[in-house]
C-alpha cells in the first residue's frame, strides 16, 4: 500500500511513488524528556535578510554542530487501527525526531502536563526521564532515534528545552518529511551502502531540527544571543579566538556597544555575564582537547584562553567538580 507520509516538493516523482510497508508497534525504547515547549516555527520567524544577521546566527551554531555526529539511527513507523504506545527510557545522549503523519499523538511524562501533536507537527526530544508516547486509533508517527555523542551535543542540549513541538506551519515539516521518507525507504528495502545513507540523512534531520529549535529563541540561554546581531558578533569573535584574553570592553567593541550596555544586554538575553559564558565555553572546548589530544594542561590552557595549566585546573574543577586529569581518565565523572 502507498506509504502514508506526505512528501514535500523536494522529492522527485520517482521517490514520491515509493511504496513502503507499515507495521504496528507495541512498546520500544525511545528518548525521554523533562519539559515541554511549543515552537511556532514559520517563515516569519526566519526573516534573515541581511548577511550580517545570517553570519551572527549561523557561525556559532555551526561550531557546535560541526563536531556533533549522530550514530545508530533507527527509524520506526508507528501505527495501528486500535491505537499504540511506546515508552523509554533511552540511553544518555539519545535524541528523537518524530513527525506526525496522521491522527493525534500525545506525549506524557511524570509530573508534567500532556503534550498533543497533530498531523504535520514535529516532536524533538532530548535525553531526560521516562516518558510515554501514545497514538490515537489510526494515528501514524514517523520516528527517528539518534544516538548523539554527549559531549559534542552538550552546548545545544543544555540550551534547548528537552522537548520542542514544531508547528504544522513550519516549512521544516515539508523538508523533513522528504528526508524521513528516504530513510524509511532505506530501512524498508535494505541495499548495500544503506546504513551509510541512513546515517548521513539522520545528520540532516538532526541539524535541521536543531537549527529550527534554535530559532525559537531559547530564552535565557546562549542560543538566544544568536538572535541579536550585535551580541552575536561578540559571541562569534570570542568563540573563534578563545586563546585571546578577552575583556568585557573588547567584546563590547565587537558588538558596537558601550561596555555597560553590552554587559547588561548579554545577561538579560542569556542569563549569563559575558565572561561567565566565555569561561563555560572554554571549559567545554578544554574537555574536547582532553579527550582528543595528548596535550598537557599548559598546552590546553593556552589554546582555550587560560594563562596557565594551573588556572585551567582551578576553573575546570570549579565548573565540573573534578580535576582535568581525572576527567581525562573518566569523562563520565
Amino acid at each position: 500500500m502507498p506509504h502514508p507520509l506526505g512528501v514535500g516538493r523536494q522529492v522527485s516523482e520517482s521517490v514520491a511513488q515509493l511504496e513502503l510497508g507499515e507495521h504496528q508497534v507495541g512498546h520500544a525504547e525511545i528518548v525521554e524528556i523533562p519539559d515541554w515547549t511549543r515552537c511556532p516555527f514559520s517563515s516569519k520567524n526566519h526573516d534573515r535578510s541581511s548577511s550580517t544577521q545570517n553570519r551572527g546566527i549561523v557561525d556559532p551554531l555551526d561550531s557546535v554542530l560541526r563536531t556533533t555526529n549522530s550514530a545508530n539511527a533507527g527509524y520506526e513507523l508507528l501505527s495501528g487501527t486500535d491505537g499504540w504506545s511506546v515508552r523509554g527510557p533511552a540511553p544518555r545522549g539519545a535524541t528523537r525526531v518524530a513527525l506526525v503523519d496522521r491522527g493525534e499523538v500525545t506525549v506524557t511524562a511524570q509530573a508534567l502536563p500532556g503534550l498533543t501533536l497533530v498531523a504535520g507537527q514535529i516532536l524533538f526530544a532530548g535525553a531526560g526521564p521516562e516518558y510515554l508516547i501514545e497514538g490515537s486509533p489510526g494515528a501514524v508517527l514517523h520516528s527517528l532515534s539518534l544516538e548523539v555523542e554527549a559531549l559534542s551535543a552538550e552546548p545545544v542540549l543544555r540550551a534547548l528545552p528537552q522537548v520542542l513541538k514544531l508547528d504544522e506551519t513550519a516549512n521544516l515539516a515539508s523538508s523533513l518529511s522528504a528526508v524521513i521518507r528516504l530513510i524509511a525507504a532505506e530501512t524498508d528495502r535494505p541495499e548495500p551502502g544503506g546504513a551509510v545513507i541512513t546515517a548521513r540523512l539522520a545528520d540532516v534531520v538532526y541539524v535541521s531540527t536543531v537549527r529550527a529549535a534554535a530559532s525559537c529563541f531559547a530564552d535565557g540561554t546562549w542560543l538566544a544571543l544568536l538572535h541579536d546581531d550585535r551580541l552575536a558578533r561578540a559571541v562569534r569573535a570570542a568563540h573563534d579566538d578563545l586563546a585571546r584574553p578577552w575583556t568585557v570592553a573588547e567584546l563590547a567593541r565587537c558588538a558596537g556597544m558601550s561596555r555597560s550596555a553590552f554587559a547588561a544586554a548579554f545577561r538579560s538575553v542569556s542569563g549569563q555575564g559575558p565572561l561567565e559564558h566565555l569561561t563555560w565555553w572554554r571549559i567545554h572546548r578544554a574537555k574536547h582537547l582532553l579527550r582528543s589530544t595528548d596535550l598537557d594542561l599548559t598546552g590546553i590552557g593556552g589554546r582555550v584562553g587560560f594563562s596557565s595549566g594551573t588556572a585551567l585546573s582551578r576553573a575546570f574543577r570549579r565548573h565540573t567538580g573534578v580535576s582535568p586529569m581525572h576527567w581525562r581518565k573518566d569523562p563520565g565523572a
